[in-house]
């Protein structure tokens, strides 16, 4: 994305911020599109509920992992921080990114991935495994092993999943059914079906997309 198409992205568009704090932890935080000063600087808005609860933790010179939807797309850019402003508003100025990232917005995409995980109905029903591949709506959760209880008792009941995100310090506990188990798929693995928790998890997906297309970018394979 250059300058001018920059220039396009309307006042107030939504930005979700990923910012590492003056003690090396990562925070979220939402935010609002201001504008750009030529090819120097883009300014946006903190949110107020969020800039009232941790605003204290950033400061000139963090790292800023920004994204936002816009035109059909993912938008993405890494930067910093230059100046936080108090009046009139809570502004933050960042130094324009010499890297942008834009990727078509596709509905409920599965994404491949590996991350340990843990399923439970209770202490007597509990399957530890990883999960394969994950969407917006779903997930691939392959078993570690053999259990000793019917898996299809789980099937349509709401299960806790238990895992961790790359880009989150504490692990997440998200509510799914089980919609098809191993006989149904011809593999050993069941198809999860999130009952809630849709903006988190999209959330987690598109901070993974957008590291892996850094990752390519930096070895040159795209």
């Amino acid at each position: 994305m250059d300058q001018v198409q920059f220039h396009k992205v309307p006042p107030n568009c939504g930005l979700s911020l990923n910012i590492t704090t003056r003690f090396k932890k990562a925070a979220d935080y939402k935010g609002y599109w201001i504008g750009v000063d030529k090819k120097s600087y883009i300014i946006c808005r903190l949110n107020g509920a969020d800039s009232s609860t941790g605003i204290n933790l950033i400061s000139e010179g963090c790292e800023v992992n920004a994204r936002f939807h816009w035109d059909g797309k993912l938008i993405a850019f890494r930067s910093e921080i230059v100046a936080l402003i108090n009046e009139p508003a809570r502004w933050m100025i960042l130094q324009y990114p010499q890297n942008v990232m834009s990727m078509p917005l596709r509905k409920y995409d599965r994404y491949e991935c590996y991350q340990p995980a843990t399923l439970h109905l209770d202490s007597k029903h509990v399957l530890r495994g990883v999960l394969k591949d994950i969407s917006e709506r779903g997930c691939k959760f392959v078993p570690s092993a053999a259990n000793k209880f019917n898996i299809n008792v789980l099937k349509d009941k709401n299960l806790q999943l238990q895992t961790r995100f790359p880009k989150r310090d504490e692990p997440v506990i998200l509510t799914c059914q089980i919609k098809n188990t191993p006989n149904e798929r011809n593999e050993f693995a069941l198809g999860c079906q999130f009952v809630q928790d849709y903006e988190l998890v999209n959330q987690q997906i598109e901070y993974q997309l957008v590291d892996k297309a850094y990752e390519k970018k930096i070895q040159g394979i795209a």
